[in-house]
């Protein structure tokens, strides 16, 4: 028989090369971390948990997506809370990224179905709102057409995002 174990990650500071490299991705993210969790496992699946992940100085930098240029993107604000249901199901909570003073501020919650055999095939649908700042979607005019006509009053556009982890 296998013993249940149990991580609890305390008020944890990691640097954002560490997950970068953690995720496979060096170099992806900058910024210092703050992680509480609590995870229980059995036969090495997880079976209860949850976790928050805060930052102050979040930041992306540049790269290249899809042909794209992007500058450095600071972010400074995220939150992500998340808790383990039906030991597939990762309800998430929030993911709060950026503030008023950001390019861009997002916030969504959903679910991850996961994989527990293979976490890269687990999924997720997240459902919530982003804004860009003035300056982003004019250094960014490519943005624009995706999001005409679904600004709300506070500027933010509604958002969907579903799809797999690889």
């Amino acid at each position: 028989s296998y013993p249940n174990q149990k991580l609890t990650i305390s008020k944890t500071k990691i640097d954002g090369n560490l997950l970068g490299k953690m995720m496979g991705k060096p170099g992806l993210i900058r910024g210092q971390f703050l992680i509480d969790s609590i995870l229980d496992t059995k036969i090495g699946k997880l079976t209860d948990g949850k976790i928050h992940i805060k930052s102050k100085n979040l930041a992306i930098p540049p790269q290249s997506i899809q042909g794209f240029e992007t500058p450095l993107l600071n972010l400074k604000h995220l939150s992500i809370k998340a808790k383990l249901e039906k030991k597939k199901n990762l309800k998430i909570q929030n993911i709060i990224l950026g503030n008023g003073q950001s390019p861009i501020q997002l916030q969504l919650s959903g679910k991850m179905i996961l994989n527990q055999k293979n976490m890269a095939s687990s999924t997720y649908e997240l459902k919530g709102e982003i804004k860009f700042s003035e300056k982003f979607l004019t250094d960014f005019p490519i943005i624009a057409p995706f999001i005409m006509g679904k600004k709300n009053k506070n500027g933010f556009y509604k958002l969907e995002i579903k799809g797999s982890l690889s």
